[in-house]
């Protein structure tokens, strides 16, 4: 997360991923195994992927992502919600991943009545949701 985003983002369980102001894009995968290769692939509402990005081997665990939102040239190639695409193998086959991405945090919704929500470009999202915060 970049310093400007510090103390309005979120990350959380989801495959869609959702830009910071600046238009870069964030997440993290974790593999609950090793994997011999693992790619990402951020996919437009029309099916194109925009990004790929090639892992390699991994251990377990959590690998973290980002990309400025841009190709080789410095073009803006993505400014909206993008689905976020893992593949993964190891020696036996295929390993699925858990995704995560960042979301701003645009306000806290605390309804007199009721319990606090985040109010993000995902949508409205408990705290408790929010593997961390940022």
């Amino acid at each position: 997360v970049s310093e400007g985003e510090a103390s309005r983002a979120a990350l959380v369980r989801s495959d869609v991923a959702t830009p910071f102001s600046d238009g870069s894009y964030a997440g993290s995968v974790t593999f609950p195994k090793a994997v011999t290769n693992a790619n990402i692939s951020l996919v437009d509402g029309n099916g194109q992927t925009v990004y790929s990005q090639t892992l390699g081997a991994q251990d377990a665990g959590e690998v973290g992502f980002s990309w400025n939102g841009k190709d080789a040239q410095g073009n803006v190639v993505a400014n909206g919600p993008l689905q976020l695409k893992v593949s993964a193998v190891d020696i036996d086959g295929t390993v699925t991943a858990d995704t995560a991405t960042w979301t701003l945090v645009n306000a806290v919704q605390s309804p007199a009545s009721g319990t606090s929500q985040l109010v993000t470009a995902l949508g409205l999202i408990s705290p408790s949701d929010a593997l961390r915060l940022s």
